[in-house]
């Protein structure tokens, strides 16, 4: 009898809203549209130089309601 153990992990990484947003380049969007069989241009040279991306630990607030905005807790 052989143990086989497979992983399935159908999840994009967290620097995947960086390559959107700081890059410019919609990695998801591309996968999903090689998979329905459109054509993907290559993102080579189509990307943001220079982004920077900042993460860290904040809680927000956000009330409900329309044109709500977020408040800082501190």
């Amino acid at each position: 009898e052989e143990i086989v153990f497979l992983e399935i992990n159908p999840r994009f990484g967290g620097g995947t809203a960086f390559t959107i947003a700081g890059a410019g380049v919609n990695t998801p969007l591309m996968l999903a549209r090689a998979a329905f069989g459109e054509h993907v241009p290559a993102a080579i040279g189509r990307f943001q130089e220079g982004a920077t991306l900042l993460r860290y630990w904040d809680e927000v607030i956000v009330p409900p309601g329309p044109g709500a905005r977020g408040r800082r807790c501190v």
